[in-house]
């Protein structure tokens, strides 16, 4: 497995503002298996990935890290987002 899929995962979810009880009710596990695989403990499936693109709202950003190996400028990216989202909110 890439090693950066646990964290795009979660830095996906956690910018489509869904809690890890709420992505696991979606897909149909229970939450310690999104924490697993959040945390690299676990590997996720190419399909289950692709599920967790379309709740997310993020499949062209799943894509575009297996494809060009952009993960960690994407990840980067997208932890400034959410920073910068939250200031604006505080």
């Amino acid at each position: 497995m890439n090693d950066g899929y646990g964290a795009l995962m979660k830095a996906l979810r956690e910018r489509a503002g869904i809690t890890q009880e709420k992505m696991a009710e979606e897909l149909n596990v229970d939450q310690a298996t999104i924490s697993r695989y959040e945390n690299g403990r676990q590997e996720p499936t190419m399909s289950f990935i692709s599920r967790w693109g379309n709740i997310t709202a993020s499949k062209d950003v799943i894509a575009a890290y297996i494809l060009d190996g952009s993960g960690a400028q994407m990840m980067q990216y997208i932890i400034n987002q959410n920073f910068k989202e939250a200031r604006n909110h505080a």
